[in-house]
């Protein structure tokens, strides 16, 4: 499968427990030397962490937790998203973990449109430009 070429998305644990690293930093590295495109962990409370070449950290975005269904797939749709409308790498994660904070606030993996919408007013200005 990694000859593929696949962009990766994984939590911190499944990164460490996949690669027998003792880091993200490194298990990112090892799974990029195979995979040849970027690999993204998300790191629960501390934010975001992507290398594709370089290293990129995304802070994490202060929340509520009710419940974290669906905090993964939002996390690595909104990077899909993001990377659609032009933004590297490292901005997109900083862009998902805005989004997958504001859906881990929700009960179940839904994120009702006007929720969304604050979600994306909590951007900078700059960003939300580049989304419009």
């Amino acid at each position: 499968m990694l000859s593929l070429h696949p962009v990766l998305h994984l939590n911190e644990g499944e990164s460490l427990a996949f690669t027998g690293e003792e880091t993200v930093e490194a298990a990112a590295r090892a799974i990029f030397s195979k995979s040849k495109n970027a690999v993204i962990v998300t790191l629960g409370e501390k934010g975001s962490y992507c290398y594709d070449g370089a290293d990129h950290y995304a802070p994490p975005v202060t929340a509520k937790v009710r419940d974290t269904i669906g905090a993964g797939d939002s996390h690595m749709g909104a990077v899909i998203a993001a990377r659609r409308f032009g933004f590297s790498f490292g901005e997109a994660i900083y862009l998902a973990n805005h989004v997958s904070s504001a859906v881990v606030e929700q009960e179940g993996g839904l994120l009702e449109a006007a929720d969304f919408a604050k979600a994306m007013q909590a951007l900078p200005k700059e960003f939300r430009e580049r989304l419009l």
